[in-house]
């Protein structure tokens, strides 16, 4: 059953079974900084949250591929963004870096991809976007040094910064996958003649 009282509204989103419950804010208005925080709600669906909102960056990337200096811009832009409107949300939300704010690895993924997709040409591929997807996430969830610190930095600061350097350790680590398999495929790397 539908609870229709008038600070109570279900969304369903995207075809995912079940509903998703949004809280209103104020005098029957959507908080617009919980709107932001949380990609315009992804963040309220039940299950990886912060998987949908990465897989968000991921389309985004997908079907816009944006060229280097809009995409600079843009994270640029977003990381700001994202500190206040997160800060907001959490104190709206009144749960300290909530799952429902997402924004942080939709700007996190963003860190991981760039100056690797698109490439100097402006391609995408398919397998480089997922390779960059399975290594940001496994950064943000496991939090190896030093993002965990960053984490527990108060407000929206801390919610984005970890994400932002979970980003770096992705491109980072895309940038040395990419370097030893260009090698590994060309003859003129010193590695190469021992194949």
């Amino acid at each position: 059953m539908i609870d229709t009282s008038p600070l109570n509204y279900y969304f369903a989103i995207n075809g995912i079974e079940g509903y998703v419950r949004l809280r209103w804010q104020g005098k029957g208005r959507i908080d617009p900084s919980v709107m932001v925080a949380s990609l315009f709600y992804t963040g309220y669906i039940p299950i990886a949250p912060g998987t949908f909102g990465t897989l968000l960056s991921f389309l985004f990337i997908l079907f816009f591929k944006p060229d280097r200096l809009f995409l600079a811009l843009f994270v640029v832009f977003l990381f700001i963004v994202g500190i206040y409107v997160s800060q907001v949300a959490e104190r709206r939300l009144n749960e300290k870096d909530s799952r429902h704010i997402v924004i942080d690895e939709f700007v996190g993924y963003l860190v991981g991809i760039y100056g690797i997709e698109p490439d100097k040409d402006g391609e995408v591929t398919l397998g480089g976007l997922a390779i960059a997807f399975l290594l940001f996430r496994f950064f943000d969830v496991l939090k190896p040094f030093p993002i965990k610190r960053f984490q527990r930095l108060s407000g929206g600061y801390g919610i984005m910064m970890d994400d932002l350097v979970a980003g770096i350790y992705t491109n980072i680590s895309l940038r040395i996958l990419k370097g030893v398999l260009n090698c590994y495929l060309s003859t003129n790397c010193y590695f190469a003649t021992y194949r």
